[in-house]
């Protein structure tokens, strides 16, 4: 390459390198919701700061719960500790900060009445608010189906006895207020092409929640067979039938016990 040619791609590289800072300083600038002067040490130091104020909030809203429970802080695991201040620190959202106050409560309650496993952490940073609005209602239903079921007092029964068929999940999903259509089950065919475009996009976002706790292992999936009757008489019984599938979900016991850690610990009832 002759020295002109040469001198005319380094002019072109150099400038072309200029236009993408130019393009990424003006990207950050939108993320960290002020002027970036330049890439870098302000940069860190502005998110450094969001992430201490994040943890401020989080941590004095955790003291806050084990107080009123009655009970002080005890020392929490490196394991646990340590993942759940990094994930916390990265949470914005108030409805999600308050999970992660409570998840940091009751790995630091004496009592561990809710104990927070080295996992908890990283499943509930997974999770966004869709997810954990639908897993609390969810949970409530159940728990309220465990209270009735008590009796007689011989069968102990636990939110993983508590199976729900799509369509009651469907239903707990609009009753927690997550779909832009309230009837999602049970429809007339010109009910659903009247709301077509809501109603697909609450069945494709509650498709992606489903996935999330299938995939994280906070549901269990449920397959049984469809009972098959067949008689003497079916003399034309075929060599191979298709045998009919039920599925249901329930909470798995990791599931269970990450939406009780994820709640604000009860009072010391010795208090």
């Amino acid at each position: 390459m002759d020295p002109v040619t040469n001198a005319v791609a380094q002019s072109v590289a150099a400038e072309s390198a200029r236009a993408l800072k130019k393009e990424s300083e003006g990207f950050l600038r939108a993320v960290c919701g002020e002027p970036a002067k330049a890439l870098g040490g302000l940069i860190a130091d502005k998110i450094n700061k969001r992430r201490h104020a994040n943890l401020i909030k989080i941590c004095v809203e955790a003291k806050r719960a084990l107080a009123d429970a009655g009970v002080s802080p005890k020392e929490v695991p490196l394991n646990v500790i340590h993942p759940a201040l990094e994930a916390a620190s990265l949470e914005e959202e108030p409805d999600l900060q308050g999970l992660w106050a409570n998840l940091l409560a009751n790995a630091a309650d004496p009592r561990q009445a809710n104990p927070v496993a080295p996992s908890f952490p990283h499943l509930l940073k997974e999770l966004g608010v869709r997810e954990v609005k639908f897993l609390d209602e969810l949970y409530r239903i159940s728990a309220e189906a465990v209270r009735l079921r008590q009796v007689p007092a011989y069968r102990s029964f636990s939110i993983q006895d508590i199976q729900y068929g799509r369509d009651e999940l469907l239903e707990t999903y609009a009753g927690a207020g997550l779909s832009r259509n309230q009837h999602l089950v049970r429809m007339s065919t010109k009910y659903y092409e009247d709301n077509k475009i809501d109603i697909d996009a609450d069945l494709r976002d509650f498709g992606l929640t489903m996935d999330i706790m299938k995939r994280n292992g906070i549901l269990a999936e449920v397959t049984d067979t469809v009972p098959l009757h067949v008689s003497a008489d079916d003399l034309d019984f075929p060599s191979t039938v298709k045998v009919g599938l039920s599925q249901t979900y329930t909470f798995s016991h990791l599931g269970g016990n990450l939406v009780a850690a994820c709640r604000r610990p009860e009072p010391d009832s010795k208090a």
